[in-house]
């Protein structure tokens, strides 16, 4: 297979979706490395809709 056939290849769309699944991953292991526990991820969470919620009123 020449290089050039194989980059016109329909591999765009799936490489993307990849893309995007391992930069989700990512957030979430930062997220989860940040806090100590899984309480603390949950607590961040909920000072974020409440800080949300409050914006809205």
């Amino acid at each position: 297979m020449n290089p050039k056939d194989y980059l016109r290849s329909n591999s765009g769309p799936r490489l993307m979706g990849l893309s995007v699944v391992f930069g989700v991953l990512y957030l979430l292991v930062f997220a989860m490395t940040s806090c100590s526990t899984a309480a603390g991820v949950g607590r961040d969470v909920q000072k974020l809709g409440n800080e949300i919620e409050e914006a809205a009123q």
